[in-house]
């Protein structure tokens, strides 16, 4: 949906607390016995017997540091549909769409396999060329009836074609690619990533996201995450001066330590001395270098007041110009992202990105103070 992290947890948190769905803040794959009996009746009943597994099916997390006291996450009752909730005013559009997510996953869990016909067409050309064609059709549609009902609408038909027929050749078209560099983490992609290694459990995810942002270490282009100057540099500083510590897999060994302290298999001083020991030297010896960290400035232009260059700095309100000469120019300017198509209903001027002192975004105009039009609504612009 686009959703934030930090959204998500919050939207999460408010449909736990009303009790529509159990714990949310867990990363473990199992659901209760009396939930998978509940939903093999539930399911035959509303669509029919043939959906229905004859056994409740479970599921294993891959990762090994998983803590799974809790079940999985799930809707605490199948008879609350999410089109029940449809008409509940109490809970934001946002709201239902996070509890259908939830509960359609955890409903198709229990639901018997798809059967997909995979077809598979080859065109022979006349000069020995070879062409493939792939189609899908649904022969029955299974879990894919709750979790995508779309793509089950799509996949209905199969080409009319046998072996031997002729097929002339209306359009022959080439289209030139190159290979791309991979692409930027979004705060999904990075999570995935943070579960594959070990680091972080599901109630930290959102505060890590949000730590990097609010510190300036990277900041959002659309949902991509781009590295700050300042967090490149601090990256650099910590991962050469702390090789050990910042290492991918530091976490989860000292996930699986503290593990091995739980089940007595080791003592926890060990473990901190074998931690500690050498950490504190490298503490000591970094505390003794008296040089900065360099972050490189990027200069964007030219002072208007006294015509020294101009860089990008940050604040907790975002980007602005500042001139190089500060604190002798105090000249400063704010770096306002455009609302595109989006004009001011007083002064027609463009509407631009805002945010409040408790970092809450709005939208208002480019020409304040002399235009004082503000919304946090984007639907009223």
């Amino acid at each position: 949906f686009g959703f934030s992290a930090k959204m998500v947890m919050r939207l999460a948190q408010n449909l736990y607390e009303r009790g529509l769905i159990t714990y949310h803040r867990t990363d473990s794959f199992n659901l209760s016995t009396s939930f998978v009996f509940k939903a093999k009746d539930f399911i035959a009943n509303l669509y029919g017997p043939q959906y229905a597994l004859k056994k409740p099916r479970g599921y294993k997390t891959r990762s090994k540091s998983a803590q799974e006291a809790h079940e999985a996450i799930r809707p605490t009752k199948l008879e609350r549909t999410p089109r029940m909730l449809e008409k509940e005013n109490s809970l934001t559009a946002s709201h239902k769409k996070i509890y259908e997510l939830i509960y359609n996953r955890a409903v198709a869990t229990q639901m018997a396999d798809a059967k997909i016909k995979q077809i598979e067409i080859f065109i022979q050309g006349e000069k020995g060329y070879l062409f493939e064609s792939e189609h899908s059709k649904i022969i029955f549609d299974g879990f894919l009836k709750v979790l995508n009902p779309a793509y089950v609408k799509k996949a209905q038909t199969e080409p009319i074609m046998k072996k031997d027929d002729k097929v002339i050749l209306s359009d022959l078209q080439s289209e030139e690619k190159f290979t791309l560099p991979p692409p930027r983490y979004s705060e999904a992609s990075l999570i995935r990533v943070l579960e594959e290694y070990g680091i972080g459990r599901p109630s930290t995810y959102s505060p890590i996201l949000s730590l990097i942002q609010d510190k300036g270490y990277v900041e959002k282009d659309g949902r991509y995450l781009m590295p700050t100057n300042l967090g490149t540099a601090i990256s650099d500083y910590l991962s050469h001066a702390f090789p050990e510590v910042f290492d991918l897999h530091f976490t989860a060994s000292m996930e699986g330590g503290l593990d091995d302290i739980a089940d007595q298999k080791l003592q926890t001083t060990e473990l901190l001395r074998k931690f500690y020991d050498p950490f504190s030297k490298l503490i000591q010896k970094e505390k003794e270098k008296k040089e900065r960290i360099k972050i490189k400035e990027e200069v964007v232009g030219v002072c208007p007041q006294c015509g020294s260059p101009l860089t990008i700095k940050r604040s907790r309100f975002g980007r602005f110009y500042a001139c190089t000469k500060y604190p002798e120019c105090k000249f400063t300017k704010s770096i306002l992202k455009l609302v595109k198509g989006k004009k001011c209903p007083q002064c027609a001027g463009n509407i631009v990105v805002r945010y409040s002192k408790k970092k809450k975004r709005f939208y208002g105009c480019e020409n304040y103070p002399k235009c004082t039009f503000a919304t946090f609504s984007y639907a009223s612009l």
